[in-house]
């Protein structure tokens, strides 16, 4: 065998192997593992706190408007109380990443990700 297709068999194998490697990379499922920390993320017009229980009476008007729940797998919190105790069991899972939407300017919370 020539030196030249040798090497032609080498450059192919050699990106046979990038574009498995990035396909491999393209479907990894996310990693989770990093710990959370409890700094908030910055924007210019509101930060990304960690979500907590204690969110749950300021958050309570926006999660009683049952159009909010309409494709929600799960019934709307009736009261303060239930939406403690759902926050508290969103915010206990180490897999889950939840944050609360405050404005900067007031620090008032608005709604919530997850």
């Amino acid at each position: 065998m020539s030196r030249s297709n040798e090497e032609a068999r080498e450059e192919a194998h050699g990106e046979a192997c990038e574009k498995a490697r990035e396909k491999e990379i393209a479907t990894r499922p996310p990693d989770y593992s990093a710990p959370v920390t409890n700094q908030p993320l910055e924007g210019t017009v509101v930060r990304l706190v960690r979500l907590s229980p204690d969110h749950a009476e300021a958050l309570f008007p926006s999660a009683s408007d049952p159009e909010v729940w309409r494709w929600m797998p799960r019934a709307r919190p009736e009261t303060v109380v239930q939406l403690r105790e759902w926050l508290g069991e969103m915010t206990a899972d180490p897999t889950r990443r939840c944050f609360a939407v405050q404005r900067r300017d007031d620090g008032t919370l608005c709604d919530n990700l997850r």
